[in-house]
């Protein structure tokens, strides 16, 4: 399920990306990934996706500043580092994403 809302927030756009917009496959990938820095490998796709979708190009200058930088590659940044910080805070805590975001896995 795509979800097109345009987040505000870099916590908002880490949750919409890990309700909608990542696969099980991707975030059992990037939980895996033991160095934030090695995040810079999905800049040219998941980073596109976040530059496009959640409207870095095109003035929303809100998530932006969220993300306290001022170019959308360096935002976009941001938020992926924060999706590796999530996914990894849960699996550290052993919490499934379904049921941390209460999520129908049925679907």
């Amino acid at each position: 399920m795509i979800n097109y809302e345009v987040p505000e927030t870099v916590d908002y756009a880490v949750e919409l990306m890990l309700k909608y917009h990542l696969l099980g496959e991707d975030r059992d990938y990037i939980a895996s990934i033991e160095n934030s820095d090695d995040m810079i490998q999905f800049h040219l796709n998941i980073g596109m996706f976040i530059r496009n979708h959640f409207g870095l190009w095109t003035g929303n200058k809100k998530l932006i500043n969220d993300t306290g930088k001022e170019h959308p590659d360096d935002a976009s940044g941001v938020i992926l580092k924060e999706v590796w910080n999530k996914l990894r805070e849960l699996k550290s805590k052993d919490i499934d994403i379904w049921d941390y975001y209460k999520l129908d896995k049925s679907n």
